[in-house]
C-alpha cells in the first residue's frame, strides 16, 4: 500500500505533537519526493512543528510554498505562522502578516489569530 497525503500528515502531525519537529519535516519533504502533493493540512502540520521547533524562517518559507503552489492558507496556517514569528521575536513581521490577513479578508482572522 501507497502512502498517500492523509498518511504522510498523520506522520508530520505525529512527530511534532512529540516535539521531534525535525522528523516532521524530513517527513514532509519524502512526501514531496514521493511525488505526493502536500494538502492544506499536511502544510499546517509542517507549519506547526517549524512553531515548536522555534524554525521561524521555515513557516514563513512554507507559507509562501502553499501560496506558489496555488493554495489559499487558510486561518489556521496563517495562525500557526504568526505563532513562529513571535516564538522566534519578529513581532514585526506578525504583525504585517496579521495586518495582511486583514487587508485581504481571506483568511478572516479569527478571535485566536489576536
Amino acid at each position: 500500500v501507497k502512502p498517500d497525503v492523509v498518511t504522510y500528515a498523520t506522520l508530520i502531525k505525529a512527530f511534532a505533537g512529540a516535539g521531534e519537529w525535525e522528523r516532521a519535516l524530513e517527513v514532509f519533504e519524502v512526501m514531496d519526493a514521493a511525488g505526493v502533493s502536500p494538502n492544506l493540512i499536511s502544510y499546517s502540520a509542517a507549519i506547526s512543528a517549524c512553531d515548536k521547533g522555534r524554525e521561524w524562517r521555515r513557516a514563513v518559507g512554507l507559507l509562501e510554498r502553499m501560496k506558489q503552489d496555488g493554495m489559499q492558507p487558510d486561518a489556521v496556517a496563517y495562525n500557526l505562522v504568526i505563532s513562529a514569528l513571535s516564538h522566534g521575536g519578529q513581532w514585526e513581521a506578525a504583525l504585517k502578516l496579521l495586518q495582511e490577513m486583514i487587508a485581504n479578508r481571506k483568511p478572516k482572522p479569527k478571535v485566536s489569530t489576536y
